[in-house]
């Protein structure tokens, strides 16, 4: 579940990688719920060659939409969809500035088009 305030790139709530085991080849997965008509911002660490899947699957009738940032807070993907449509995003941390082996950290912004104080959404994340 999200937590306020987290409505800016600044306040993101981190979201850690979980630590189960999971089969090889198997995403290791992550699912907040998250409500209300305003930005809520997440943030995740990921090594050098990591992947991650960022899926915001919003309840009917509302509509939100899915950016993702990188530390410098650069637009790395985006997905706008419509109401009810599921908003997807995939990326990969690249080496970075710190070389190899240092970990990066993303910003996912679940932004509401059509939304209000009481519709809401699940974020689903897939470190790869």
């Amino acid at each position: 579940t999200e937590h306020e305030p987290n409505n800016t790139f600044q306040t993101a709530n981190p979201i850690t990688k979980p630590d189960a085991a999971v089969p090889p080849g198997a995403p290791h997965k992550r699912s907040i719920v998250g409500t209300g008509n305003t930005d809520d911002w997440f943030s995740v660490t990921l090594l050098p060659g990591e992947s991650m899947t960022a899926r915001v699957n919003p309840f009917f009738p509302a509509d939100y939409d899915l950016e993702v940032y990188d530390g410098f807070n650069v637009l790395v993907g985006s997905s706008a969809k419509g109401i009810g449509a599921f908003d997807l995003v995939s990326w990969t941390a690249g080496t970075g500035l710190g070389g190899p082996g240092v970990p990066q950290t993303f910003y996912i912004r679940v932004k509401p088009y059509a939304a209000t104080p009481a519709t809401s959404y699940v974020l689903d994340l897939d470190y790869l």
